[in-house]
């Protein structure tokens, strides 16, 4: 997508270059920017939001043709490494929490405890921002060792193992 907006509008101009990186599009240039086709829809209604449409030209292409690697522009389009450290901080705060299946149960053998609604909690609090950062690009725009897939097994996972003990624990507690 591609803008330019008068320094009249200055503030939707930062709202628009704010919003398009919450998304998830990276930066080509100042007023270029990139983002999965998954995203268009979304990039569509923060111009219409923002009263911008008339202002800017979105393409649609199938894979950008660049002067070296897609790797490396995707490097310098997106904050990849700032991703790939969400990823990598989640999987380390969470990773031994799959290991015990969402089954927090009592010392006799009860229902899930307030610890496991809290370790659901957690996972999510931790979990929520990376999805508007992470472009969700396919592989050959990644470096080799992209944490990417391995965080998203692992929230589901969790999310598996303890929502519906979450919810339960959540539905006595308000019964009680």
């Amino acid at each position: 997508m591609s803008f330019s907006i008068p320094e009249t509008e200055r503030e939707k101009r930062h709202q628009l270059r704010r919003r398009l990186h919450w998304i998830g599009c990276g930066t080509v240039a100042a007023g270029l920017w990139i983002c999965p086709d998954s995203l268009r829809v979304e990039v569509e209604e923060i111009l219409e939001d923002l009263g911008l449409r008339g202002m800017a030209t979105v393409f649609v292409t199938d894979t950008p043709l660049v002067g070296g690697s897609l790797r490396e522009a995707a490097s310098a389009w997106w904050d990849l490494d700032t991703v790939a450290e969400l990823h990598r901080d989640f999987i380390r705060h969470h990773g031994s929490a799959a290991d015990d299946g969402g089954q927090d149960s009592g010392s006799d053998g009860g229902p899930a405890s307030a610890e496991t609604f809290a370790r659901y909690v957690r996972c999510i609090d931790r979990w929520r921002i990376i999805p508007y950062l992470d472009p969700g690009l396919p592989a050959e725009f990644l470096p080799e060792d992209w944490p990417g897939m391995a965080g998203i097994a692992l929230f589901e996972r969790l999310g598996a193992a303890y929502s519906r003990p979450s919810a339960d624990f959540v539905r006595r507690t308000l019964e009680a």
